[in-house]
């Protein structure tokens, strides 16, 4: 299985903090800090970055060992949120959070949670 090394990595970084020069991600890039640490608003676009780049990767290395890419794999646009449903989904995960922030023990118990949903959170 192909591996990324550090300095690849940074590499990326560096041109995606080149295609945003009105941001200061000058300490995002040199110590190698995670998603969170960019602005919630460059957050998606980094991951869509990242994505790209590494299906780049992997494809070629799928099709020599004669598999298909992962459906998941996938960073075709219409799979992708609009502008404004990527919005809705953050006004409502702040509404969700401030809900969260007011229950009591029992009602916190009583939450459902998808188990897809939970594996994320874990990761």
């Amino acid at each position: 299985m192909p591996t990324i090394k550090a300095e690849v990595m940074a590499d990326w970084r560096r041109g995606f903090a080149k295609a945003h020069p009105d941001r200061d991600l000058a300490e995002w890039v040199e110590r190698g800090l995670g998603t969170m640490a960019l602005p919630p608003d460059l957050r998606r676009p980094w991951n869509l970055t990242l994505k790209s780049k590494v299906v780049d990767i992997l494809a070629p290395w799928f099709e020599q060992q004669g598999l298909s890419l992962p459906a998941n794999a996938s960073s075709d646009a219409s799979t992708r949120p609009s502008a404004k449903e990527s919005q809705e989904a953050e006004e409502l995960r702040r509404f969700l959070l401030r809900c969260v922030a007011v229950m009591k023990p029992g009602e916190l118990k009583a939450m459902q949670v998808p188990a897809s949903v939970a594996l994320r959170a874990k990761m």
